[in-house]
C-alpha cells in the first residue's frame, strides 16, 4: 500500500557502477579468494576416484547461494570442488558434474562454471547463484482476477479521514529570501457497500512567508477545494454517477484601484462536474513478461499497484511472470520472495511503452457536465465533455483515444500501437487548440534482444518544426549490472546532450552506481555533470544511501554535493533517519526523522537549518456496528477476524495488527481486486500454533470482505503438573487434542481454555502411575491427583 504521508524531500542520487582497482581488489579480500578454474573443462576427477577418496577432506562451514547450509566435508584440488550432496537442495541438482563415493560417504563435483569462493583462514566455502543452472518456472498471470465473486460476506463500510501537513523551508532565492511554511489539511467522508459509493471531501491548502505584509503579493496564497461523488454498479463492467468539483481560491494580491481582489466559491475549471460513467474491463492492460531471479527456492507474492494478484511457491531460478493483468497503463510490480534468507521486495516500474492492452478487450470511462470559464473578462459555467478509451483489436493491435470539448478548449489524441515480444511501437496525433502550434505528432519504438534493449522516441510539431524533440537510449540490461547510453536533441533550440550512468549490485546487500552527462544549449555553452551512488545494508535493520555529484553551473565553479543517509527499522511501523548533506559554498546541513506506519500514518523531521515538518494521517471506519482505526485509504478493504488479540499479520505486504477484539481491518486502494494474508511469523508469539500460512481473498467492488479466520490460529498456554508432593509429572501425555506431552520439569504447552477442563494425564517414566488435573487460564501450576 503507498504511504500517503508526506515524505521526506528526495534524495537525488543517480549513479555509475564503478567497480575496478582497489574497490573490488577490497572486495575480493573480505569475500575469499575464488578457486582458479581448471585448464580445460572436462567431466573426469584429477585422477581417479580411488585417488579422491585417498586424500584427506577439509571441514567448512558452507554457504549456497547466500544460504548457510552448515559444516561438511569437502575435497578441494586442482581447480575443482567436491562436496557432500546433502548440502544442495533438489533445484540445485544442475550444479552436479560429477558423483563418487568414498568410505566418508557421497560427494558430488561442482560445475566449473559456478563462482566458488573459499577461505582458507575461515575455512568457509561460498558457492555464488548460477541462475542459468537453476529450474526456474514460468508463471501465466492471464487470468482475469477481477470477476471472481468475493470470499465471505460483504459489508457497508462508513468511514471519516483526516490528514494534515506542516512544513517550514529555507528561502535560497536572493530576491526573496526567508523562509517559507506550507500547510495542506484535507477531512473526507465516504460510504459503500457492494454496489455503491459516495464520498465528499474538504482541502485546503497554502503557504506562508513570515515577516512580510499580509497584503504582499510574495506573503502566500491560500485555496480551498471540495468535492462529491456517488457512483452505482450496474453491472460488473459498468458502473454511473455524478461528480462535482469545487475550488475557492484566496490570493493575497490588489488590483489596480488598491482594493483586494474578490475570490469566491465555484466549479473547478480543471475538472468537469456532472454524469460520469466507467464501462469495460478493469485489467484492459497486461505485461508481457517479466522475469524474476530467484536464487533460492522461495514463496513468491505479486502486488500491481496495490492489487495482490498471486502468491506460488517456486524453485530456484529466473522465474518469467507471463500476461500480468494491469489496471492502467503505467504503474508498478512488486514482487516479494521469501526464502531461506529472509524477506524482501523487487519493485519494476512500466509505463505504456511496456504494456499491451488485452485482445478485444475495452475500457473506457467519461464526464459530462460543466466546467467553470477561465479565459479573462468571462465568468459563469460552460458546459464540457470528456472521455478516455482503449481497445485491444488482436494479441498485437490496439487503439486509444481522449477527447475534451468544451467552449474554451478542445483537445483530441488518437493512437495506435503494435506490441510483440520483441518489439513495440506507436504513434499519436495530438490536436489541442490553446496550444500555439496545436498539432504535435508523437512516436517511439523498442527493440529488445537478449540483454539489450533500444528506444527511440520524437515529438514533431508540423508547424514549428524548430520545436521538435529527439530522444533514444541503448541499454544493457543483466541481473546484477545495468547501464544505459541517452541521447537528446532538439535542433531547433540548438541543445543536445548525451548521458552514460548505470547500477550494479556487488551482493544482495551493496550496490553502486555512477551518472555522468553532458549538455549544450542555444548559446553553445557546454555543462556537465558527474555524480556516484552506493547502497548499502550492512545489516538487516539498517540501510546506508550516500552519493555524490558535481555539476558546472553558468557563472562560476563547479557546484558539489556529499550526502549521507542511514535509516534504522528496528520493526516495520517504526523507521528513524538521518541525513548530512554538504554542498559548496554552504554550511554542511543535518536533520533527523521518524516515521511511524501503522493504522496511524505519522512523520516527523527537524534541520539544523532550522527546516521541520509534521504530517500525519488516519481514518476511523465503522463496519457492522463496530470501530476501526484504518490507515488514510479510501477503497475497498477486508476485515479479518483471527480471534487472538494483538495478533500480527501481513496484508498485502502491509503489516498490520489484530485489535483488542481480534479483528484486523485493512482499507486498499479502488485498484485491488484480491488479497493476500499471511501471518507474520517473525512477530507472531510462540504460544499461537497456525493452520494455514496464507490466504487469497476475492474482494468486492465495493465494501468491506469479512473473513473468518479463527478456526486458523490455536492460542496455547504453558502448564506446569505436579504431583501432590511437590515433584513434576515427567513426561506425561495429557488428553487433549494433539497429543501434547510434559517435558522433564513438567512442563507442557496446551490449547487455551476458555473454561476450567479437567484432563487425565499418563505419564510415560518407568512406574509413573496416572493422575488427573485441571487446567484454567491464567494459571500456570496445576496439581495432578492420582485416580482413584
Amino acid at each position: 500500500m503507498a504511504n500517503r504521508t508526506p515524505g521526506w524531500p528526495l534524495l537525488t542520487l543517480t549513479a555509475a557502477l564503478l567497480c575496478a582497482g582497489t574497490l573490488c581488489a577490497a572486495q575480493a579480500q573480505t569475500q575469499g579468494t575464488p578457486l582458479p578454474a581448471p585448464a580445460a573443462p572436462t567431466s573426469a576427477v584429477p585422477a581417479t576416484a580411488t585417488d579422491l577418496c585417498a586424500q584427506t577432506p577439509t571441514f567448512v562451514d558452507t554457504t549456497v547461494n547466500g544460504e548457510g547450509r552448515g559444516g561438511t566435508l569437502a575435497f578441494l584440488a586442482g581447480g575443482e570442488v567436491w562436496v557432500s550432496p546433502g548440502v544442495l537442495r533438489p533445484s540445485e541438482a544442475g550444479y552436479v558434474a560429477q558423483t563418487v563415493t568414498c568410505e566418508a560417504g557421497d560427494f558430488v563435483r561442482l560445475k566449473s562454471s559456478l563462482s566458488v569462493n573459499f577461505d582458507a583462514g575461515e575455512l568457509t566455502l561460498d558457492i555464488r547463484p548460477e541462475l542459468a543452472l537453476l529450474p526456474g518456472g514460468v508463471l501465466d498471470l492471464g487470468t482475469d482476477a477481477s470477476q471472481a465473486a468475493p470470499d465471505g460476506p460483504v459489508l457497508p463500510v462508513f468511514s471519516v479521514g483526516v490528514r494534515g501537513d506542516l512544513r517550514r523551508s529555507l528561502l535560497v532565492l536572493d530576491t526573496l529570501p526567508g523562509s517559507v511554511v506550507t500547510h495542506t489539511a484535507a477531512l473526507r467522508l465516504d460510504y459503500q457497500n457492494a454496489r455503491v459509493q459516495t464520498y465528499a471531501q474538504v482541502s485546503e491548502g497554502g503557504l506562508l512567508r513570515p515577516g512580510l505584509d499580509a497584503g504582499s503579493p510574495e506573503a502566500g496564497a491560500q485555496r480551498f477545494g471540495a468535492e462529491a461523488a456517488a457512483l452505482y454498479d450496474l453491472s460488473p463492467v459498468l458502473s454511473v454517477g455524478a461528480v462535482a468539483y469545487a475550488d475557492y481560491a484566496a490570493p493575497p494580491v490588489t488590483v489596480p484601484d488598491g482594493s483586494a481582489a474578490s475570490a469566491v466559491w465555484g466549479l473547478s475549471p480543471d475538472r468537469v462536474s456532472g454524469l460520469t460513467f466507467v464501462a469495460g474491463s478493469t485489467r484492459a492492460y497486461r505485461l508481457p513478461q517479466l522475469v524474476v531471479p530467484l536464487p533460492l527456492d522461495a514463496d513468491v507474492s505479486i502486488v500491481v499497484n496495490g492489487s495482490s494478484l498471486r502468491r506460488v511457491r517456486v524453485a530456484a531460478g529466473n522465474l518469467t511472470l507471463r500476461n500480468i493483468p494491469l489496471a492502467s497503463p503505467s504503474g508498478t510490480v512488486e514482487v516479494s520472495i521469501l526464502d531461506a534468507t529472509g524477506i524482501r521486495t523487487q519493485r519494476y516500474g512500466y509505463t505504456s511503452a511496456d504494456v499491451v492492452v488485452a485482445a478485444r478487450a475495452l475500457a473506457a470511462q467519461g464526464q459530462v457536465g460543466v466546467q467553470a470559464r477561465t479565459l479573462r473578462g468571462t465568468s459563469g459555467l460552460m458546459p464540457a465533455a470528456a472521455l478516455t478509451g482503449v481497445y485491444g483489436l488482436n494479441e498485437r493491435w490496439s487503439v486509444a483515444g481522449e477527447v475534451l470539448a468544451s467552449a474554451e478548449q478542445q483537445r483530441v489524441q488518437a493512437s495506435v500501437r503494435y506490441t510483440d515480444p520483441a518489439f513495440n511501437t506507436g504513434f499519436s496525433v495530438r490536436y489541442d487548440s490553446r496550444l500555439r502550434a496545436p498539432v504535435v505528432l508523437t512516436g517511439d519504438a523498442t527493440y529488445t534482444r537478449a540483454e539489450w534493449r533500444v528506444g527511440v522516441n520524437a515529438a514533431v510539431v508540423p508547424t514549428d518544426l524548430g520545436a521538435s524533440l529527439l530522444r533514444g537510449q541503448v541499454s544493457m540490461l543483466r541481473p546484477r549490472f545495468v547501464t544505459t547510453l541517452g541521447l537528446q536533441a532538439a535542433p531547433g533550440a540548438g541543445e543536445y546532450g548525451v548521458s552514460l550512468n548505470g547500477t550494479g549490485r556487488l551482493s544482495d546487500r551493496l550496490s553502486l552506481g555512477g551518472e555522468g552527462s553532458l549538455r549544450t544549449d542555444g548559446t553553445g555553452t557546454l555543462g556537465w555533470r558527474l555524480g556516484v551512488s552506493l547502497n548499502w545494508t550492512p545489516w538487516e535493520k539498517v540501510s546506508v544511501l550516500a552519493g555524490a555529484f558535481t555539476a558546472s553551473t553558468v557563472g562560476s565553479g563547479p557546484q558539489t554535493v556529499l550526502a549521507t543517509q542511514v535509516s534504522y527499522q528496528p520493526s516495520p511501523a517504526h523507521t528513524f533517519s538521518s541525513l548530512i548533506t554538504t554542498q559548496t559554498g554552504q554550511t554542511p546541513a543535518a536533520s533527523l526523522r521518524y516515521d511511524y506506519n501503522r493504522n496511524v500514518l505519522a512523520s516527523v523531521s527537524a534541520a539544523t537549518t532550522g527546516d521541520f515538518s509534521v504530517a500525519g494521517a488516519a481514518t476511523a471506519a465503522w463496519v457492522a456496528g463496530r470501530a476501526y482505526l484504518t490507515q488514510d485509504q479510501f477503497g475497498h478493504g477486508v476485515l479479518v477476524r483471527t480471534g487472538v488479540p494483538g495478533l500480527p499479520l501481513v496484508i498485502n505486504g502491509q503489516s498490520v495488527v489484530a485489535d483488542a477484539r481480534g479483528d484486523a481491518l485493512l482499507m486498499l486502494s479502488v485498484a485491488a481486486r484480491t488479497v493476500n494474508l499471511t501471518p507474520d511469523f517473525e512477530r507472531i508469539p510462540f504460544t499461537v500454533s497456525v493452520v494455514e500460512d496464507n490466504r487469497e481473498v476475492a474482494l468486492a467492488p465495493h465494501g468491506i470482505v469479512t473473513v473468518d479466520w479463527t478456526s486458523n490460529f490455536i492460542q496455547n498456554m504453558w502448564v506446569r503438573l505436579l504431583r501432590p508432593d511437590g515433584t513434576p509429572v515427567r513426561y506425561g501425555r495429557i488428553d487433549l487434542p494433539g497429543g501434547p506431552t510434559t517435558d522433564d520439569e513438567g512442563w507442557s504447552l496446551v490449547p487455551r481454555q476458555a473454561t476450567p477442563v479437567t484432563v487425565q494425564v499418563q505419564p510415560d517414566e518407568d512406574g509413573g502411575l496416572p493422575c488427573r488435573a485441571t487446567l484454567r487460564a491464567g494459571q500456570e501450576t496445576s496439581r495432578c491427583e492420582p485416580l482413584p
